[in-house]
């Protein structure tokens, strides 16, 4: 019986930190939300910079408050739209949006995803939205195939000098 307990004993305390991780990660997440409100609202004001990426076929806004990045967004030709959501220059979030060009003038397959990092590794992800089935022409941007991490460090480090 005392050999049963020892070795349950450790399964016991990994299963509470996990437990306990887990909600860490769950105000982590909360946290990050209660910053995403707060950046929709009408007073918070960006100072936005637009610019083509012809390399990556992608039009590119950085929003900027108080001189700091907040968010990167881009859009792929229709069919990929992604929000860098950003804090104290680390990403935090990210929503990314597939969704099929509208050839029939009705509303196309889509799917929209929320993706949470937190110390460049994400801790959390969720399909929001997915309406219609799953986009079929926009396979090869899947959130399979993304590496949201690479993306946004090319952009935050981006030189804008030249697309001004």
């Amino acid at each position: 019986m005392i050999n049963l307990a020892c070795v349950l004993f450790p399964f016991f305390i990994l299963a509470i930190d996990v437990y306990a991780q887990d909600e860490i990660d769950s105000i982590y997440i909360a946290q990050v939300d209660s910053i995403l409100i707060e950046k929709k609202k009408e007073d918070f004001e960006v100072y936005r910079v637009h610019f083509e990426d012809t390399s990556n076929h992608r039009w590119v806004a950085m929003d900027y408050h108080e001189g700091k990045l907040v968010t990167i967004h881009y859009t792929f030709i229709s069919c990929e739209h992604t929000s860098f959501h950003v804090q104290n220059d680390s990403l935090i979030c990210v929503e990314y949006q597939l969704s099929d060009p509208d050839i029939r003038s009705s509303l196309p397959p889509s799917s929209s995803h929320v993706i949470y990092f937190k110390q460049d590794k994400q801790v959390h992800s969720s399909l929001v939205i997915s309406g219609w089935g799953d986009p079929t022409t926009c396979d090869s941007h899947s959130v399979e195939n993304k590496d949201f991490l690479e993306e946004f460090n090319f952009y935050k480090w981006l030189d804008l000098s030249k697309f001004e």
